[in-house]
């Protein structure tokens, strides 16, 4: 934490909040948490702070209406503050290796969202909303709990890679032969019976079931 202060102080100190500071890496320094101040570099596209031992993140997260990549992966996060939902900008989100339970609602307002990664969590199930998500390309939910994925998963007409092993599947979603861009699914490691009956019309390039 005092080396997160003092590297978002310095930023500050230096006039950095609104002007230069558009990248900030805290990343593997034994962080249990993120200052209050972060928010105020309201110019920030891109956050390193994965493999550290954050417990939450800032509630005023929502604040960095630039952010474009945040990477989280490797932490202690149990939840994700309803302020990420405001990070319209946002393009990468990288919340592996953590112990989530679920995802915001309105995870759908992150319209720019080309990268989903939420693999080895406690997920249970994704929020409808995440079919809002029509940027998506990268769905990456692999090694969670899941018993379904969402019937609007149909309406992600850009998804290329769909990752969903190692959950506790017993079904795909019919819509899911919607995906006419997806490229690589990867379902294994489930309890399917059997695939959608017109999952024939899709073309993967990978099919793992």
């Amino acid at each position: 934490m005092d080396i997160a202060n003092s590297r978002i102080a310095h930023a500050l100190a230096t006039g950095a909040t609104s002007l230069d500071l558009t990248s900030l890496g805290l990343t593997s320094l034994g962080l249990t948490s993120l200052p209050d101040s972060l928010c105020q570099l309201t110019c920030l596209q891109e956050l390193y702070a994965s493999h550290n031992q954050l417990t939450a993140l800032p509630a005023g997260i929502g604040q960095l209406t630039s952010l474009k990549n945040l990477y989280v992966a490797s932490n202690l996060l149990t939840a994700l503050p309803a302020g990420i939902c405001r990070l319209t900008s946002l393009q990468k989100l990288y919340v592996n290796d953590n112990i989530l339970t679920a995802l915001p609602a309105g995870i759908g307002q992150l319209t720019s969202l080309q990268t989903l990664t939420v693999s080895n969590n406690q997920l249970t199930a994704l929020p409808a909303g995440i079919g809002q998500l029509t940027s998506l390309q990268t769905l990456t939910v692999e090694r969670n709990q899941l018993t379904a994925l969402p019937a609007g998963i149909g309406q992600l007409t850009s998804l290329q890679h769909l990752d969903a092993s190692n959950n506790q599947l017993t079904a795909l979603p019919a819509g899911i032969s919607q995906l006419t861009s997806l490229q690589h699914l990867d379902a294994s490691n489930n309890q399917l019976t059997a695939l959608p009956c017109h999952s024939g019309e899709l073309c993967y390039y990978t099919l793992w079931v």
